[in-house]
């Protein structure tokens, strides 16, 4: 089994999250600013945008797992210090940001902020996906702890059926992604726990996250991206992608582009909305050909900019927090 330093930076995982963040960021949110109506939203895309968030949830599962959470108080606390101020701080100001430039109200950010925006609706745009990710963090060490898989696995499976009667109910409004995505989440710290799983489970995965597809069709293309019956779809496609790249891990060399934007991925998803939205009301085109390109090779190189900026700034005040 590889190493954990060697298994948490190694090229062909940063691929997968940089593809998956760009294809978000680049294409699904900028075309929202580029062209009228949402034709771009079709069966294909729907599809391909919910495999790819469950692929990036995937491997934030599996980041985390290579450093498992001990059953000690000490180890716990360590988790909760070390993660959530990785991602919570950061939420937070960006919820702050959506609120000033009308993205979403203030009882929707006070939700998100509280971190029960996904469990008492209605989640925020685009934000709902972080809020979903911390509360999975917060979630973690129940999910982690104890020597025994199939114990961990039961605790998953409790916490999956109880996401699914929440979103199923209704009553409280919760956002049915949350179950969606959860699974992924779930199998990504398990993978990280175990020595890298034989070729066939590749094949396999993909396999039947193919024959899975199946169950999506005919449903409305919005319904697509809420309903559990992309779970399967979602979860087995995901992993299939993980296991590649884990077996590429030797064959792909790094690359100084790919961990500049493995960098910015976090806070380019926290931020691209509110660039884009800043930018567009500025293009001087109307035509969709031109408002995209001027999106893509302008906007979008902003967004990266800032968002590695903006993460190295934060590293860096982290660093000192810690010292001092």
């Amino acid at each position: 089994m590889m190493r954990e330093a060697q298994r948490r930076h190694i090229a062909s995982l940063d691929i997968l999250r940089v593809g998956s963040m760009l294809y978000i960021v680049g294409f699904w949110h900028l075309m929202n600013y580029a062209v009228a109506g949402g034709f771009y939203r079709n069966e294909v895309t729907t599809r391909v945008t919910v495999v790819l968030l469950a692929t990036f949830t995937m491997l934030s599962g599996y980041l985390l797992g290579l450093r498992p959470v001990e059953p000690t108080r000490a180890s716990i606390a360590s988790f909760y210090r070390r993660r959530m101020l990785r991602i919570y701080p950061p939420l937070v100001l960006a919820v702050l940001c959506f609120v000033l430039m009308g993205l979403t109200t203030w009882p929707t950010a006070i939700r998100t902020m509280l971190l029960v925006g996904e469990i008492v609706g209605p989640p925020p745009l685009t934000l709902w996906y972080v809020a979903m990710l911390a509360l999975f963090y917060l979630i973690t060490p129940l999910l982690s702890v104890g020597s025994s898989a199939a114990r961990r696995a039961l605790v998953a499976v409790a916490v999956m059926l109880l996401l699914a009667a929440l979103s199923g109910w209704g009553g409280l409004a919760t956002d049915p992604r949350i179950a969606l995505y959860f699974p992924s989440f779930a199998i990504g710290l398990a993978v990280a726990r175990e020595p890298l799983p034989p070729r066939w489970m590749l094949f396999a995965s993909a396999a039947l996250g193919l024959a899975s597809i199946v169950l999506t069709l005919g449903q409305p293309v919005p319904a697509i991206e809420r309903t559990l019956l992309s779970a399967p779809m979602a979860t087995l496609l995901a992993l299939a992608l993980l296991l590649l790249a884990l077996s590429l891990a030797n064959r792909v060399p790094p690359s100084p582009v790919l961990a500049a934007l493995g960098t910015a991925s976090f806070f380019m998803y926290l931020l691209h909305r509110p660039i884009y939205q800043a930018l567009a009301q500025h293009i001087p085109f109307t035509g969709p050909v031109a408002r995209t390109a001027i999106l893509v090779l302008v906007a979008l190189p902003i967004v990266a900019a800032t968002s590695w900026t903006a993460q190295k700034a934060y590293d860096a005040l982290l660093a000192r927090l810690t010292l001092a």
